[in-house]
């Protein structure tokens, strides 16, 4: 799947109003990585936009993890 970054002289859509109970979220990526993330998420059938949330959602479950099993702070009091 090819990515190609939009020619200057074309005009920009209206970005699409997000789903209720969903943000719009707008990166900034060099434009390899975009290729290779693109090339991942059609190797697994699925759009950028759920390759991202399964990212997403990896790391905060990891986040979750870490912080639930993290040594608990102790007081040199």
């Amino acid at each position: 799947m090819a990515v190609k970054p939009l020619p200057s002289s074309t005009p920009k859509r209206a970005p699409r109003a997000a789903a209720a109970g969903q943000a719009r979220l707008t990166l900034s990526l060099p434009e390899d990585t975009v290729r290779r993330l693109a090339e991942v998420a059609q190797q697994r059938g699925v759009s950028l936009d759920s390759l991202f949330e399964e990212m997403a959602t990896l790391t905060l479950f990891e986040a979750d993890i870490t912080r639930r099993f993290a040594a608990p702070e102790t007081s040199d009091a």
